[in-house]
């Protein structure tokens, strides 16, 4: 074996460190995105059904215009 051959040898494995290290981290940042992807969507669901309570109890509690009955003219 010549010295080359095992200098490039010892390159690709410092590459594949460095692959398999940037592997994890791209997983933990997925992970991660998921979650909070997940949290976001239950705040959403939670502030859409207080937004739906909020305006059902203020239309029901609306004042109603009066009804108009219809004039019969003689």
């Amino acid at each position: 074996m010549t010295s080359k051959s095992i200098r490039g040898g010892g390159e690709s494995g410092s590459a594949i460190i460095v692959v398999v290290a940037v592997v994890g981290i791209l997983g933990i940042l997925i992970s991660a995105n998921s979650r909070t992807l997940a949290n976001l969507g239950r705040e959403l669901r939670m502030v859409e059904e207080r937004q739906q309570k909020r305006w059902t109890n203020q239309i029901s509690g609306a004042v109603q215009p009066p009804k108009v009955e219809k004039l019969v003219q003689p």
